[in-house]
């Protein structure tokens, strides 16, 4: 596929049902028996490449040993997944933006696959998946395409069996969308906590267009563990760090002149989360649950004493006037093991053999949101493993890097959560998505 379609330079190939500019890239929209819509996720590489971290169909440019835009497509269909459909039929014509805002127009095959894109091949971009067509509104993708999905997905269930003509201007039959997904900042202990126990989430909130951020409430900003932590934020799409810049409880080096985060003011500390949430201003805040994340580490535990006071601070005009204006998240939800998932969570992490009992995990009773997260494990695995440097020394990350991909599937494709309410207001509409 190319970095971005090119604009018209060759001679005009016929499309049916084009009427404008004659398009020279081609896409497919692949579809199953259950309905579901084959998309490939981009890069997140912004500036670098055609619509970075979004949602989109496989395809890309006309190549000059290209007869066709058929076989356009059908070449970018081996070449960037090994597929080769025995059936594509010209459907319609869409008009994508450049990246210099330019018109270009795109042929769109339609086609029928019902394999496991898991063992698909992927050359570019981070993974293929198959989506509902009342998903697509949630996803981050164009409103062209979009818009030519639901129409397609309208001109399956319709009654005639028959599309509408490339250039109808009827307007399709568009499903109800959920609400969007609710905006997010996690506040985390330490570089690589944020990817390991909320990494599937934030991603999930920003592939679909909401707003996320994490705090880090350990390690100095010039330190390597941050560097790690920005390549992480920027596969999840979660911005730039906001380290707080205290030392790690058992890395005094992490922050040179610094008080420990355990020993730093409780009042500084939560201050400090509260210009964050302020600065923000998320719908829901994620932190660790009170027994520290299954380690038990005390500065996870210290983590969630300070977010937990400072949801409720932020709120409340009189107190950190000086953080900025009074805002009141709607939820917080504390990230978590149940008891059920930990034998297996922990074993596959390099507890194997450590008895429940000894893990700091949740009642699976106080479980309010399960969320699956598979959709979402490439980014979540990638933003693991770009902290390197933890990596390398065999902690969890190293311990993710060494598992088969089953493995890692199974350790890391859920994630738990217990809701805490802290408006009444807005409920519905600030659920994370299960």
């Amino acid at each position: 596929m190319t970095d971005q379609p090119p604009r018209p330079t060759e001679a005009p190939v016929p499309v049916p049902g084009s009427t404008a500019a004659e398009p020279v890239n081609a896409s497919a929209l692949i579809r199953n028996d259950a309905g579901q819509y084959l998309m490939h996720l981009r890069d997140h590489l912004p500036g670098r490449i055609w619509e970075p971290g979004a949602w989109s169909l496989l395809g890309g440019g006309r190549e000059p040993q290209d007869r066709s835009l058929e076989e356009t497509v059908r070449r970018e269909l081996r070449e960037e997944a090994g597929l080769d459909l025995p059936v594509l039929e010209p459907y319609a014509v869409e008009t994508a933006t450049g990246m210099d805002g330019t018109p270009v127009p795109v042929a769109v095959y339609s086609g029928r696959w019902n394999g496991d894109p898991a063992r698909l091949t992927l050359t570019e971009g981070v993974m293929l998946h198959w989506f509902a067509p009342e998903v697509l509104p949630r996803l981050r993708l164009s409103r062209s395409t979009l818009d030519l999905m639901l129409r397609h997905a309208a001109d399956v269930r319709g009654a005639s069996g028959t599309r509408p003509a490339a250039n109808s201007t009827a307007a399709p039959a568009t499903p109800e969308a959920p609400p969007p997904l609710p905006s997010v900042l996690a506040v985390h202990a330490h570089p690589d906590d944020e990817s390991l126990f909320s990494g599937g989430v934030l991603a999930q909130h920003a592939a679909a267009g909401a707003r996320t951020a994490v705090v880090t409430a350990t390690w100095a900003e010039e330190t390597h563990r941050v560097a790690e932590l920005a390549r992480a934020l920027e596969i999840l799409g979660a911005g730039p760090p906001r380290p707080l810049g205290y030392a790690d409880a058992k890395v005094p080096e992490s922050a040179p002149g610094r008080p420990r985060f355990l020993d730093a003011p409780l009042d500084e500390a939560v201050g400090a989360v509260v210009a964050h949430i302020r600065a923000v201003r998320p719908q829901v805040v994620i932190a660790p649950d009170p027994y520290g994340g299954m380690t038990g580490h005390p500065d996870h535990v210290h983590a969630h004493r300070v977010t937990a006071l400072a949801v409720r601070a932020s709120g409340l005009a009189r107190l950190y006037p000086e953080a900025g204006e009074p805002w009141q998240p709607s939820a917080l939800y504390l990230a978590t093991h149940p008891r059920s998932a930990a034998e297996a969570v922990g074993g596959r992490m390099g507890r194997r053999g450590t008895p429940v009992e000894a893990l700091y995990v949740s009642d699976d009773a106080w479980i309010t949101t399960t969320v699956d997260v598979a959709p979402w494990l490439p980014r979540k695995l990638a933003a693991i493993l770009a902290h390197r440097s933890e990596v390398v020394r065999g902690a969890a990350p190293g311990r993710i890097a060494a598992l088969s991909p089953d493995d890692q599937h199974r350790a890391l494709s859920t994630e738990w959560y217990i809701r805490q309410e802290l408006a009444s207001r807005g409920a519905a509409d600030t659920a994370l998505r299960t």
